[in-house]
Parts: structure tokens; sequence; C-alpha cells
């Protein structure tokens, strides 16, 4: 089975504000689920202006107990790619699980840029 959820929202903040809290929302403290982030690979594009993170994520298992017999790792891992062209601003983020992907692959597609209505958002 395939569920595709897809939405749209506007942050009503300046692009930079947008972003800056996007890349400090797992070390921030305030995801408690999250235990660890870290980059596995950095790539610059000068000519396109296009800059590449690649990274890993470890997070507590939250699954509830009567899941628990499928998924009983005491951590889930999952993996993040962003594409970030800074004079375009905009930037993409594709992310998935790594654990328990034989049961069940989660993935995301963000694209944060700067909104039709009001470019100062």
């Amino acid at each position: 089975m395939v569920k595709v959820l897809n939405f749209s929202y506007v942050f009503k903040y300046p692009f930079d504000s947008v972003i800056h809290a996007y890349f400090r929302k797992y070390t921030s403290g305030y995801e408690k689920n999250v235990e660890k982030i870290w980059i596995v690979e950095e790539k610059k594009d000068v000519e396109r202006n296009v800059d590449y993170i690649k990274r890993k994520g470890k997070c507590a298992n939250i699954v509830p107990w009567s899941l628990q017999m499928f998924f009983s790792e005491p951590a889930i891992y999952f993996e993040e790619e962003i594409w970030f062209n800074r004079k375009e601003k905009k930037m993409t983020m594709y992310s998935r699980n790594v654990s328990f992907t034989e049961l069940a692959t989660l993935e995301e597609k963000s694209v944060y840029k700067v909104s039709n209505e009001d470019n100062r958002w």
C-alpha cells in the first residue's frame, strides 16, 4: 500500500530565517527523540551555486508497544539529502528511513523557496 500526502505551507518569515531554523531543528534540543545528526557528505558546486549535504540521523524508537515485535531495535536511523541554491533561494530536501526498510519505507520531499505571494517570505 502506498499513501502519498501533498501539502503546501507558507512560512511568513524571511527565507534565510526559515533555512536557519531548518538546520537547527534537530540540534536545538527541542526535538527530544532525535539523538544524533552527522554529515556524511558535503559538496559545493560553485558554477551552479548549489550546496549538497547528505546527513544521517539517529532517533529514539518511539514505536507503540503493540508494534515493538516488528520494530524492536532501540533506535531508528534516517538519511536526508539537501540541495541548497543560495542564488535562487531554494532548498530541496529528501529524507527517508534507513531502518526497517524491509517492513516500511517512509520518504519526505520538501521544497523551501521564497513565496510567490510575497517575496519577503
